[in-house]
C-alpha cells in the first residue's frame, strides 16, 4: 500500500497520537509501569490515543473537560473517575 494511502487511513489524529506514544517510550515510558494522563480524551487526538494505549497495554487517567460525556470515553476499558 502506497505511504499516501496509509497517512490517509490514520489522518492527522492518529500521526499525531503516535508521535506522542513515540515520544513517552523514547523517554522510557513503558506500558504497565506508569499511568499516563491523556488530557482532551474526547477530542480527535485524545480519543485515538486513549484507544492506542489501552491496546499498548498502557494505563491512562483520561482527563474531560466539565460536562464532556462522548461515548467513546465512556466505553474506554481505561476509563476512570
Amino acid at each position: 500500500m502506497p505511504d499516501r494511502v496509509v497517512a490517509m487511513a490514520i489522518g492527522t489524529a492518529g500521526f499525531t497520537s503516535v508521535l506522542s506514544i513515540m515520544a513517552l517510550e523514547q523517554m522510557g515510558v513503558k506500558s504497565g509501569e506508569h499511568e499516563v494522563i491523556v488530557t482532551g480524551a474526547a477530542g480527535g487526538v485524545g480519543s485515538v490515543a486513549v484507544a492506542l494505549l489501552a491496546k499498548l497495554g498502557y494505563k491512562s487517567r483520561n482527563a474531560l473537560k466539565a460536562g464532556d460525556d462522548s461515548p467513546a470515553i465512556w466505553r474506554s476499558r481505561n476509563w476512570r473517575r
